[in-house]
């Protein structure tokens, strides 16, 4: 069993596929458990072949999880989040070259186990999600894990997230129902309570905190359907490109000797493929 050694930084680097999953009933503390897992393992694993199981303290835990100091109740919710793994699974769909469908279902842990004496979580993630954590190198997503812990509604928390990938280009655009499926948001509302209760408070924190500048929104609506002034049909975000990003791709430019365009690019059309971690 290998011990986690201690952090260098707090930047998670995780491959973009894995912002294709909708964590199904997660709850804020879920997020944070799940992706600090995901950072230690991304920097003690050397290898996507290497799947033996490793321990991590409650202490280093708690290097992103500041707000619960109680210890029982700290144990009673990593132990509550090991059940909800216990169930994880991932469903994937897609469809083949020539159009038939591919469906297939895999646990993304293979086994974890919460020692309350000990006071860790020694956990094996399943070979085959290994390399999207494990030595990314392209198509990837960076997130500062301690701001991303701190924020503490879950859907301003996973917007986080993809407003995360998308700063190589300053522009997030996601079709409304998607957006929906992504952050796991209840049926029951419609765009005027998404927007009051997710996509506003979110920007009103995001800018207030300056993790994303000058960052601005539009909705897209279609207005040949039904609804008032038409039916919502994309989100848009954009805001400013990091410096460090602008200059980490003017780098690669060089290094394959491509010419870097200096205005925005757009994202890549979607796959036919979705990725969805559910409970049983």
């Amino acid at each position: 069993m290998r011990k986690i050694k201690e952090k260098r930084s707090d930047s998670l680097i995780y491959h973009n596929d894995l912002n294709c999953f909708t964590f199904k009933n997660f709850k804020s503390v879920d997020y944070n458990l799940f992706f600090t897992i995901c950072y230690y393992a991304s920097k003690n694993i050397k290898s996507t072949k290497n799947i033996i199981p490793i321990s991590l303290s409650f202490e280093q835990l708690r290097d992103f999880l500041p707000q619960e100091k109680n210890k029982k109740r700290f144990y009673e919710n990593v132990v509550a989040f090991a059940v909800k793994l216990n169930n994880l699974k991932t469903s994937n769909y897609f469809l083949d070259n020539e159009g038939y469908r591919i469906y297939s279902v895999s646990s993304f842990f293979d086994e974890i186990t919460v020692n309350e004496k000990e006071e860790n979580i020694i956990f094996k993630i399943k070979e085959k999600w290994l390399n999207l954590i494990v030595n990314v190198v392209k198509e990837y997503t960076i997130v500062d894990l301690k701001t991303f812990c701190k924020i503490s509604n879950k859907y301003t928390k996973n917007l986080y997230r993809y407003l995360s990938q998308w700063q190589s280009t300053g522009e997030f655009i996601i079709p409304f129902e998607k957006f929906n499926i992504l952050l796991d948001i209840p049926a029951s509302y419609d765009i005027e309570k998404i927007e009051k209760r997710i996509i506003f408070p979110s920007i009103k924190l995001f800018k207030d905190n300056n993790y994303f500048k000058n960052l601005e929104y539009i909705k897209e609506k279609d207005k040949t359907k039904q609804g008032r002034g038409g039916q919502v049909t994309t989100f848009t975000f954009t805001y400013d490109i990091p410096e460090e990003r602008k200059e980490k791709m003017l780098n690669l430019g060089k290094r394959w000797g491509r010419k870097m365009k200096s205005e925005n690019t757009n994202p890549p059309p979607p796959v036919k493929r979705e990725t969805v971690l559910t409970f049983n």
